[in-house]
């Protein structure tokens, strides 16, 4: 988090400047590289429930403004139904089925928190096991695709942001 301070001065035609503010706390800014924390899917009472929590990174990154750009995805591909593979933002719970549950928690800088989990239709996620091979058990990934920051400005690829982290106020 970097806290930008502003000083803010008129210029005329003739070239002469006027101060306007001095060294005015203007806002904070938070160039955030690491991805969010990672859904936990649920199931109760044979409704899916995916829960979306909050930073850690951060205290001001969960006031309500800055969690409404979060994006909160999920799929739920049933068996023997590829026309159920996609995306949908999550809303509610929804009713289990025989499926493979894929929940997505993007933050505004486009990283990426995935956790998958295969459901059965009686509402049970089946116990502890290996996706692969029991189909039954959460798997979590986390992923650092962004390139692309909430402030609407894009890192230079070849240098990357730590080269000079506020480069993009000049």
């Amino acid at each position: 988090v970097y806290t930008m301070y502003l000083s803010v001065s008129e210029v005329k035609n003739d070239g002469s400047s006027i101060k306007a503010i001095e060294n005015e706390k203007g806002c904070e800014v938070v160039i955030k590289r690491n991805a969010p924390p990672t859904p936990v899917i649920s199931v109760e009472s044979e409704a899916v429930n995916v829960h979306y929590p909050d930073e850690t990174l951060s205290d001001s990154l969960n006031q309500p403004d800055i969690k409404a750009l979060y994006k909160r995805e999920y799929k739920a591909v049933m068996d023997n139904r590829p026309d159920t593979n996609i995306y949908k933002p999550y809303t509610t719970p929804f009713t289990s089925d025989d499926m493979v549950v894929t929940a997505l928690y993007t933050d505004m800088a486009g990283n990426i928190a995935t956790a998958s989990k295969r459901i059965y239709k009686s509402g049970s996620d089946g116990g502890e096991g290996s996706i692969a091979t029991d189909g039954n058990t959460a798997t979590i990934d986390e992923s650092r695709p962004a390139n692309t920051y909430y402030i609407g400005t894009r890192r230079d690829k070849q240098t990357g942001i730590n080269s000079n982290m506020l480069k993009f106020l000049n």
